[in-house]
């Protein structure tokens, strides 16, 4: 038997879950380090293709040269910690993504991308704020803490849009490619709370999908991988505004682009 309960269960957006839906789908967050979630230490990660100024300066007043290749994303952190404007955390994570690399090889960066979701019978939506595409497939996915005050919002939203990516990816693969849905695929994510990054690893399971379509608890458990890169760092909350912060939360996204691309060749 797949389901656990008989508990009825509404469908919502993306937008409306909350710790709730990921008990009602028996889903768990788990704390992991470094070695654990990436297989390496952080630190060992070389950032050889991004500018110097980005390293070594702290704002974007600090850079000199009117040409400087890091000079975007410096001001977009500048915006992003004097308060922001709106959707200011995306451009900035897009510049992220693009300085690193995820950009290229048929990969493109979207951003406000809304994915049909089925949930408990009937159709809903998700939004990304960014997401990472090749050929119509979702590879990565950002989401930002609108709230800033609770740092867990971003988490369920970020499984809602996974197992909406999983459904589109799965679309394609049967409507366009003519080939059997995939039955399990992780999606690297990222949750952005101003420029303090977390990164996340989503197995979605056709168990899981099948529970929320028809909107019964799964009954296995699927574990979600969450690594933080300035944990236990009291400053945290500052971001990339330190330093220090700012390199490991930059070598970090470096790692996720490694998942990234190993994930994409099942969708091949």
């Amino acid at each position: 038997m797949m389901r656990e309960d008989n508990i009825y269960r509404t469908s919502r957006s993306e937008r409306d879950w909350s710790v709730a839906q990921l008990s009602d789908y028996n889903i768990g967050i788990v704390n992991v380090d470094a070695a654990t979630f990436f297989g390496r230490a952080i630190e060992t990660v070389a950032l050889d293709e991004v500018p110097e100024s980005v390293l070594t300066c702290l704002t974007s007043d600090d850079i000199a040269d009117d040409e400087d290749p890091g000079y975007d994303l410096l001001r977009f952190h500048d915006i992003v910690m004097n308060g922001g404007l709106e959707n200011t955390v995306n451009n900035l994570v897009e510049e992220l993504l693009r300085m690193l690399k995820f950009r290229g090889q048929r990969r493109i960066i979207l951003t406000c991308q809304r994915l049909p979701l089925t949930m408990c019978g009937t159709s809903t939506t998700a939004e990304t704020d960014v997401c990472v595409q090749n050929n119509d497939n979702i590879l990565l996915l950002v989401q930002e803490d609108k709230a800033y005050r609770n740092s867990n919002d971003p988490e369920p939203q970020l499984v809602a849009e996974a197992i909406a990516a999983f459904q589109h990816n799965n679309r394609t693969r049967q409507r366009h490619l003519r080939k059997e849905p995939l039955l399990t695929y992780t999606f690297p994510c990222v949750a952005m709370v101003g420029s303090h990054a977390r990164f996340y690893k989503i197995p979605v399971t056709q168990s899981l999908n099948e529970g929320v379509i028809n909107g019964y608890k799964p009954l296995l458990e699927t574990k979600v991988q969450c690594f933080d890169p300035l944990e236990n760092n009291p400053m945290s909350g500052l971001g990339m505004a330190q330093l220090d912060s700012r390199k490991k939360i930059m070598q970090s996204f470096k790692l996720m682009k490694s998942i990234m691309l190993e994930q994409a060749e099942l969708l091949l």
